[in-house]
């Protein structure tokens, strides 16, 4: 769930004041992807990298990728109700985390809501409303994680994990390039990204949100996007998205995009892709204040369809 409103500059730092930089471009899982390391490789080290991000994105493949039927988690998708399936640490650790989300968002952002999605997406491609949608299973009691064996419990229930998977790659990429002693950074993918140390000026890297802000602003962590320019039309007057809004289980989301800077990529993909389902900025702000101890470190941009565009920052103590 994106939409790019992001131009950046095509200058990014090193860790020793230079100017030189090295670039990684292509395009996985219908996303492109840009990533640049603030110094110059040789060709193994190059190579090096390119082996790295083949195996991050064969990973997302392999576990979380919902649209692949052999991942493991279109494996637990298909199960029968009361079959069991043993489920790998990656996968358990990021469906606890996505589960914490869906608490912490207040239920706004849940990945269970893969079924409902499903019958909005089919619907919309053929520009007409699903059938009642009621009776679609969603929730997380529709699934049991007990002791790494997880088992379907409702039939029809599914887990989708699209709202957050794009920052969870691009912060297992940053990871385990640190790991190799990278230290200034910059990875992209789908329109969500984050960096890591400055630009060989020693100034911060810079972006732009030309909706929100008139002039670049630094990005010292990570920022995505969430918002329904791409995946929209109009039925019978009214306009409907990919975005699902949990109280009626409708895809009829008021807001325009929503960008999130935030610690962590997964965070701010989660956090951008929640508020996208208030009813109106207003309501998406008081939650943001509710919770503000929780998101001290993140900033938020909100634009809703009417053009309402509003920033939030937390209160400085």
């Amino acid at each position: 769930m994106y939409i790019v409103l992001l131009v950046l500059l095509l200058f990014f730092p090193g860790c020793k004041r230079q100017t030189t930089v090295t670039h990684f471009q292509g395009n996985m899982h219908t996303h492109p992807y840009h990533i640049q390391i603030g110094q110059a490789l040789s060709q193994s080290e190059k190579d090096d990298v390119t082996l790295l991000l083949h195996q991050v994105f064969e990973t997302i493949d392999t576990y979380y990728n919902h649209w692949n039927p052999h991942s493991e988690l279109a494996q637990i998708n298909q199960l029968f109700v009361g079959e069991t399936f043993t489920i790998s640490p990656q996968l358990l650790d990021l469906i606890q985390e996505a589960e914490s989300l869906t608490k912490l968002t207040e239920g706004r952002f849940n990945p269970t809501f893969g079924s409902l999605i499903s019958v909005w997406k089919k619907a919309l491609k053929n520009k007409a409303l699903p059938p009642s949608v009621t009776s679609v299973p969603i929730g997380w009691t529709a699934f049991s994680f007990e002791q790494g064996i997880a088992k379907r419990l409702i039939e029809g229930a599914e887990i989708d994990l699209d709202g957050l998977i794009k920052g969870f790659a691009i912060d297992l990429i940053i990871e385990k390039l640190r790991e190799k002693g990278y230290c200034s950074l910059y990875v992209e993918w789908g329109g969500d990204m984050r960096t890591v140390g400055n630009h060989p000026s020693g100034r911060s890297w810079m972006v732009a949100l030309p909706i929100f802000e008139n002039n670049l602003i630094p990005l010292e962590m990570a920022l995505a996007t969430s918002g329904t320019d791409q995946q929209s039309c109009e039925i019978e007057g009214k306009r409907y998205s990919h975005i699902v809004i949990p109280e009626t289980k409708e895809a009829l989301p008021t807001l325009e995009t929503v960008s999130v800077k935030a610690p962590s990529c997964l965070l701010a993909d989660a956090l951008a892709t929640a508020l996208m389902t208030f009813p109106t900025a207003k309501a998406a702000i008081n939650y943001l204040d509710k919770h503000q101890d929780l998101f001290k470190e993140c900033t938020v941009w909100i634009n809703s369809h009417q053009g309402e565009v509003q920033k939030w920052e937390p209160t400085k103590q």
